[in-house]
């Protein structure tokens, strides 16, 4: 497929290229940046700065930003939340570029 093909598909979908691109950007960086400050899938890396900010709480407390961090980086139910929410706005962005392109070729207001 050379470069002239690409171009044109994005010049001609480019609402859906859009929202792609956006819900993909929200999956992968979600989960890289919680590694780059600590939070890694079997818990607090050692040295972080998440190491050191729970070195000044001691016992982390149920429900707090810092536990929400951790489920989010273990991939446990934040993650799976913000995972959804980002295939949602892929899915829900091509559909809706979709519909918008099929009805303004059929002339449907």
């Amino acid at each position: 497929m050379g470069l002239g093909v690409v171009q044109e598909f994005v010049a001609n979908n480019t609402c859906a290229v859009v929202y792609t691109a956006a819900g993909t950007l929200v999956a992968f960086a979600s989960g890289t940046v919680l590694g780059v400050i600590g939070f890694g899938p079997e818990g607090v890396i050692g040295g972080s700065w998440a190491a050191t900010v729970q070195s000044w709480v001691g016992n982390v407390p149920n429900g707090s930003v810092f536990s929400w961090l951790q489920s989010a980086s273990a991939g446990k139910g934040a993650a799976r939340t913000a995972a959804a929410f980002a295939k949602g706005v892929g899915l829900g962005g091509i559909v809706g570029c979709f519909l918008a392109n099929a009805r303004n070729s059929t002339g449907i207001p």
